[in-house]
């Protein structure tokens, strides 16, 4: 099956006929992660991030480019070393 033309973006564009995947980046500067329900905390008070770690992926080890946000937070938009 042909690609689609999409006006709505340029003359040229071709717009992509298969579905890439919904991704969300959430990062929160100093939030202990034995705070929150989906790591065991007992008390419901981030139900937000609870259902969003039901629905999708939630990862158990992370390592960090950076000790300080400052430095952690190119690395992470980057892809890069500090």
């Amino acid at each position: 099956m042909p690609p689609e033309r999409c006006p709505s973006l340029g003359r040229g564009c071709i717009e992509l006929t298969h579905r890439k995947p919904n991704i969300i980046l959430l990062t929160i500067d100093t939030l202990r992660a034995d705070r929150l329900g989906c790591y065991g905390f007992e008390r419901p008070i981030t139900p937000n991030i609870e259902r969003l770690a039901a629905a999708g992926i939630r990862f158990e080890n992370a390592i960090t480019g950076g000790s300080w946000t400052q430095a952690a937070f190119p690395v992470i938009l980057t892809s890069t070393y500090a």
